[in-house]
């Protein structure tokens, strides 16, 4: 396990102040705004985990005094927070197809995203997967956004409101308190499923 990490004082959390973040460019000099390497070397899934936690953290709702990476069958992360301990599964549902189409350098190939699910559901899986929490509580975060995609409006609002009543209709059978569907790109929670369905 990673050691504890303590928060910044920004509400955010800092991991590794001391490293330096390298930037992926994208096409038309846009910016990634997401470290994908530090020090020229990718970054692990766990320290993946954490840059989406430190950003995603201070939309909770919670102070957050600490919080270490887990391997399964736990949750990704464990937090200590002002109100107890809590758990953060995390799963990245930007699909392969959206960061192909973004990546691409010509037009028609851009345009695919237009026409491939803006949405899609491979975080089902983790409604029916089991986790060991100690009778911690777990919330799931379902983020996107890494790769910024434009464009997508009305199409992305549909499955975004499709993928929410199907997350009511699960989440009391899960191993989740709460989900949230979180925008990295733009840093914001556009949904939190909380409570009975």
């Amino acid at each position: 396990m990673a050691p504890i990490a303590k928060p910044s004082n920004n509400h955010g959390l800092n991991q590794t102040p001391q490293k330096t973040r390298l930037w992926l460019s994208l096409p038309l000099g846009a910016k990634l705004h997401m470290p994908l390497e530090v020090f020229g070397m990718p970054l692990s899934k766990p320290e993946l985990e954490r840059v989406v936690f430190d950003k995603f953290v201070k939309h909770i709702g919670v102070k957050v005094t600490s919080f270490k990476s887990c391997n399964p069958p736990e949750p990704d992360i464990l937090c200590d927070t002002e109100c107890g301990a809590l758990y953060i599964e995390l799963t990245d549902n930007t699909s392969q197809s959206i960061q192909k189409s973004v990546h691409a350098r010509d037009e028609a190939t851009q345009k695919e995203a237009f026409w491939i699910d803006p949405f899609p559901e491979g975080y089902k899986h983790k409604f029916d997967k089991q986790y060991q929490t100690n009778s911690i509580a777990c919330e799931l975060v379902i983020y996107f956004g890494i790769h910024p995609v434009v464009g997508l409006g009305d199409h992305f609002d549909s499955r975004l409101q499709e993928n929410i009543e199907w997350i009511k209709g699960r989440k009391h059978s899960s191993a989740f308190r709460k989900v949230w569907i979180y925008d990295y790109h733009q840093d914001c929670v556009l949904a939190c499923v909380n409570g009975a369905a």
